[in-house]
């Protein structure tokens, strides 16, 4: 039997005290998660691994606490290894649900999307799309400068 290439299977990460079962995030819990993760992602991206601890230390709790459904508490007394091995966790998790479930949504939506309106559908990887250009001279949709 062909497994559901959507599946995204959990990862146990095993520390020196607990092994947790980190799990794509939940809806509920996606806000919040998407908050700490910004604010680590110009650390991580740049393997400044202290630097997240050091200048964020409250949001990479959050996503670990949020990532891996463990209580704050059961992180205090975790060694440094334990917690770079569960965000670890945590973000190959979620970076394959994102990449392979909500994406894959998302293109299925504006691919419904568009033909309903009976245009054709816009691939994501083409990036941004933006308004056409006014003409300087118009201005009709703009106030008047005093």
């Amino acid at each position: 039997m062909d497994s559901d290439p959507f599946l995204i299977e959990p990862v146990s990460v095993r520390t020196r005290r607990f092994t947790a079962e980190i799990r794509p995030v939940l809806f509920r819990d996606w806000a919040a998660f998407m908050v700490a993760l910004k604010k680590l992602a110009p650390f991580l991206s740049q393997g400044d691994y202290a630097g997240a601890v050091v200048a964020e230390e409250a949001a990479l709790r959050d996503l670990i606490r949020i990532g891996a459904g463990v209580a704050p508490e059961m992180l205090d007394d975790l060694h440094p290894d334990d917690i770079v091995a569960l965000a670890g966790g945590v973000l190959e998790v979620n970076s394959d649900f994102f990449a392979r479930s909500v994406m894959a949504a998302i293109v299925t939506a504006t691919e419904a999307l568009a033909r309903t309106v009976g245009k054709p559908p816009v691939d994501p990887a083409d990036g941004p799309t933006s308004l056409p250009i006014s003409d300087p001279g118009d201005t009709a949709s703009t106030p008047a400068a005093t």
